[in-house]
C-alpha cells in the first residue's frame, strides 16, 4: 500500500460550507492504479465467495417475506392471486421482478438479481468511501462489505434489504457530489431520483431523508432553504412517490401503509424497555469480535473529531470532519428509529434491518485501520503491512465461517414440505380454484399460484365458505400451530372431504407435517 495514498483525509479549511476539502493525498502527476486493481480483485473475490453458496441455495424454499414480494410480482405479471399480500410491503421490487417475469424470467433469474444487488452494494461502498474520504478507505470498506456473514447470507434471499442498501449508497454518493462538492445540478436530481425510487423499494429511505436534512441543516443552516435545486429535488421525489400514495389512499385509506401500521402497533403493542439494546447487540452479531473492537474504537475517534470541530462546522468553516459527521448520522439515525420501534413494538427486531448501516460501519473501521497503518509505517513498513494483513485474514476467517454456518443451517428444515405441497396443488387445480389452509402460509400461495385463504373462525362457517369460495382442497398445516378444531375438521366431516395426499418432512416418510384433503 502506497504511503502517499493512505492519509486519512485532509484537515485543510474550506471557504464554502458545501465544498468538501480537496484530498491532498494524491499526487496529480502520478496516478496510482493500485486501488483500481484491488477493487477489481475484491469484486472478483466477492463473486467467488458467493457463487458456490448460490449454486447450493438456488433451489432453497422461499421465506414468508420473500413469498409476499414474489406473489405480488406474479400477480402483476400474470394476474395470479395475491390473496394475503400485506399492503405495507413497498411495491418497487415486486414491480421490477414482475417485469422480469413478464419477459420470461424464472425464479433462478430473480435470485440472480438479488445476487447482483449484493455485488453492486460492495462496489458502491467503495465509491462512497472514495468520495467522502479517499480511495484506500473505499477499498478497505468495500472489502469488509464483501465478507460480512449477514450480507453473504442475505445475498441468496429475495428480500428488499440489500436492494435498499444499494439505494442508500446511490443516494449518498450523488448527494455528496451534488450538494457538498457542488459538481453539478444533475447529481442533486439523481439524489432525488434514487431517494424517491428507494422509498418505493424500502421504507428506510425516509430515514436517509432525515439524515440528509439534518446534515444540511448543521453544515449550511437555513441557507439550504434558498437552494432552488433542493426544491426541484423535492418535487422530483414527490412526483415519483405520489402515484403510490394515491393508490394507497384509494385502496387502503392511508397514504403510507407501512408507517400507518407501525404507528398503530406502537399504540397497541406491549412496551418492552428491555429491547433498548437489541440493535446494539446486532452490531456485534454482524461484526464478530475483532471488527467490533475496531468499530468501537473508530467510533470514539469519529465522535471526538466531530465534537472538537463542531464549532468550525457551525461557523461554516468545516473541515474534512463533515464526512465523519455524515457517516455518524448514517449510523445513529437508523439505530435510534429501529430501537424506538422495537421498544414500543413488543420488542420485535431483526439483524437484517441493520444491513443498511454496514457501509458506514465499514468506513469507520477502514478509517481506523488506515490511521493505524500510517502510525505503524513510521516505525516499520513491514509491521504496518503485517497488521493490515492480519486483520483482513482473521476477519475473513471469522465472517466466512459464520456465513457458512448460517447458510447451511437455514437452507433446509421443514419448509421444503410447503414447496412440495404447493407444487402438488398446482398440478391438481386450475387457476380459478381456491385452497384453504388452517395456518396461513404465503409460501404455499407462491408455489401453488392459486388463491390460498385461511379457515373460518369455526367449523360451521368453514362449511359455508367451502361452497361460497370455490374451495377445492383443504390443507392441514402441522408446521405452525392452529386452533384445535381445525385439526379435527376433516375427521368430523368425512361427508365433505376425503384424504388426498400427505406431505412429509423426511425422505423416509415418517414425519408428517401437512395433509391435503380434497373437497368431494
Amino acid at each position: 500500500m502506497d504511503e502517499n495514498l493512505v492519509k486519512e483525509g485532509s484537515e485543510e479549511k474550506i471557504e464554502n460550507p458545501q465544498n468538501v476539502v480537496k484530498k491532498n493525498n494524491v499526487n496529480p502527476k502520478k496516478k496510482n492504479f493500485w486501488p483500481t486493481f484491488i477493487i477489481i480483485a475484491i469484486i472478483i473475490f466477492s463473486f467467488i465467495i458467493r457463487i458456490g453458496y448460490f449454486i447450493d441455495t438456488k433451489d432453497q424454499v422461499v421465506w414468508w417475506d420473500e413469498a409476499e414480494y414474489l406473489v405480488k410480482a406474479k400477480h402483476i405479471a400474470f394476474g395470479t392471486s395475491d390473496e394475503g399480500w400485506n399492503p405495507l410491503r413497498e411495491p418497487l421490487m415486486s414491480i421490477f421482478w414482475a417485469l422480469l417475469y413478464k419477459i420470461g424470467a424464472t425464479e433462478l433469474i430473480i435470485r440472480i438479481t438479488s445476487f447482483l444487488f449484493a455485488i453492486l452494494s460492495i462496489y458502491l461502498t467503495y465509491l462512497v468511501g472514495k468520495e467522502l474520504f479517499n480511495e484506500w478507505i473505499g477499498v478497505i470498506s468495500s472489502f469488509l462489505m464483501s465478507i460480512y456473514h449477514q450480507h453473504i447470507f442475505f445475498t441468496y434471499r429475495m428480500l428488499i434489504d440489500i436492494p435498499a442498501t444499494v439505494f442508500w449508497l446511490l443516494s449518498i454518493y450523488f448527494f455528496w457530489r451534488g450538494f457538498v462538492k457542488q459538481q453539478g445540478k444533475k447529481y442533486i436530481y439523481l439524489t432525488a431520483l434514487f431517494l424517491g425510487l428507494g422509498f418505493l423499494a424500502h421504507y428506510s429511505l425516509l430515514f436517509l431523508g432525515i439524515i440528509l436534512f439534518i446534515f444540511l441543516l448543521i453544515t449550511s443552516r437555513f441557507t439550504i432553504f434558498k437552494n432552488k435545486d433542493l426544491w426541484i429535488g423535492l418535487l422530483i421525489i414527490i412526483l415519483i412517490i405520489s402515484p403510490y400514495i394515491i393508490w394507497s389512499l384509494i385502496n387502503y385509506n392511508t397514504p403510507l401503509p407501512r408507517y400507518a401500521t407501525a404507528y398503530q402497533s406502537t399504540q397497541t403493542a406491549t412496551v418492552t424497555f428491555s429491547a433498548w439494546n437489541h440493535y446494539l447487540k446486532y452490531i456485534g452479531i454482524h461484526l464478530q469480535p475483532l471488527l467490533l473492537f475496531l468499530f468501537i474504537f473508530g467510533s470514539i475517534l469519529f465522535v471526538t473529531n466531530i465534537i472538537l470541530s463542531l464549532d468550525l462546522i457551525i461557523k461554516k468553516k468545516e473541515k474534512s470532519t463533515i464526512s465523519q459527521l455524515l457517516i455518524l448520522l448514517w449510523i445513529l439515525i437508523p439505530l435510534i428509529i429501529y430501537t424506538y420501534v422495537s421498544i414500543y413494538g413488543s420488542g420485535i427486531s431483526e439483524p437484517r434491518y441493520l444491513l443498511l448501516i454496514l457501509p458506514p460501519i465499514s468506513i469507520v473501521i477502514a478509517t481506523l485501520l488506515l490511521k493505524s497503518y500510517n502510525l505503524l509505517m513510521k516505525r516499520s513498513k513491514l509491521i504496518s503491512i503485517a497488521f493490515i494483513i492480519l486483520v483482513i485474514v482473521l476477519s475473513s476467517i471469522w465472517q466466512i465461517k459464520a456465513a457458512d454456518t448460517i447458510i447451511n443451517s437455514k437452507k433446509d428444515g421443514l419448509t421444503p414440505a410447503i414447496k412440495q405441497a404447493g407444487l402438488y396443488l398446482k398440478s391438481k387445480t386450475v387457476p380459478s380454484d381456491t385452497v384453504s389452509i388452517n395456518s396461513m402460509q404465503m409460501e404455499l400461495q407462491y408455489y401453488s399460484e392459486r388463491r390460498v385463504i385461511g379457515f373460518s373462525s369455526n367449523a360451521s362457517e368453514l362449511q359455508d365458505k367451502i361452497s361460497s369460495e370455490n374451495i377445492k382442497y383443504l390443507v392441514i398445516n402441522g408446521l405452525y400451530k392452529a386452533e384445535d378444531w381445525t385439526y379435527a375438521f376433516p375427521e368430523q366431516h368425512k361427508d365433505l372431504v376425503e384424504e388426498d395426499q400427505g406431505i412429509y418432512a423426511d425422505p423416509e416418510g415418517k414425519q408428517l407435517v401437512l395433509y391435503i384433503y380434497k373437497i368431494k
